[in-house]
């Protein structure tokens, strides 16, 4: 004989066997779960939103790392050093004093900044046809690059601006750069140097050694 609950998720059945024995089984029906349309709405915009601060993270971060880079932050690849020694004479020849950079790995372009020395009577010295300010870039296996100075104000306090100049190094290597300078027919004998800024590094060139006649 079977009594099921009325409106219930359960039914009661009871049931006698062969020895008269009365047994109780008990059957559970799965009752349906809905979730309101409220409640799915909540779900579908929380799963979008976060998403989105997903993707506002990752674009942030790469955007960050580019910027350490570019500033000489923890990603910098390359180091600089004084190249070789440059004798002037006063009102002669010009020279080509530079600097050479080391890399671990890949170096992206950078802009240089290239300053003369205070009060030593130096001034640099325009290259080419077109005569222009040149920035040369010279690699061990003989290729060079020329790069030209843009007019640029903020540029002043360094001499010249060269933007973009790529070094053509990927991974291990090194490159030597330089500008031409000369010396003034009334400039000091004794040592001097340029300096040279890349990419917010900075160091010395080689040293330019003024004479007089």
């Amino acid at each position: 004989m079977a009594d099921p609950a009325a409106g219930g998720a359960a039914s009661v059945v009871r049931r006698r066997n062969q020895s008269g024995a009365l047994s109780v089984l008990c059957r559970v029906r799965p009752v349906p779960v809905r979730v309101g349309a409220p409640v799915a709405g909540c779900l579908l915009l929380g799963l979008i939103v976060g998403l989105g601060m997903y993707a506002m993270l990752r674009a942030g971060a790469a955007v960050l790392a580019m910027m350490l880079f570019a500033h000489g932050g923890a990603d910098v690849t390359f180091s600089m050093a004084p190249a070789g020694t440059v004798v002037l004479v006063a009102g002669g020849e010009r020279g080509f004093p530079g600097v050479e950079v080391t890399s671990t790995g890949l170096v992206p372009s950078q802009t240089v900044r290239v300053a003369l020395p205070s009060a030593r009577g130096l001034r640099f010295v325009e290259e080419g046809v077109p005569s222009r300010y040149q920035l040369t870039v010279y690699e061990p296996a003989g290729r060079a690059s020329f790069y030209y100075a843009e007019p640029d104000p903020n540029a002043r306090p360094y001499g010249l601006l060269f933007r973009n100049v790529d070094f053509g190094l990927d991974g291990q290597g090194r490159v030597a750069m330089w500008v031409a300078v000369e010396a003034l027919p009334e400039a000091p004998a004794g040592d001097t140097s340029l300096v040279y800024d890349i990419g917010g590094q900075r160091s010395a060139s080689g040293v330019v050694s003024v004479t007089r006649p």
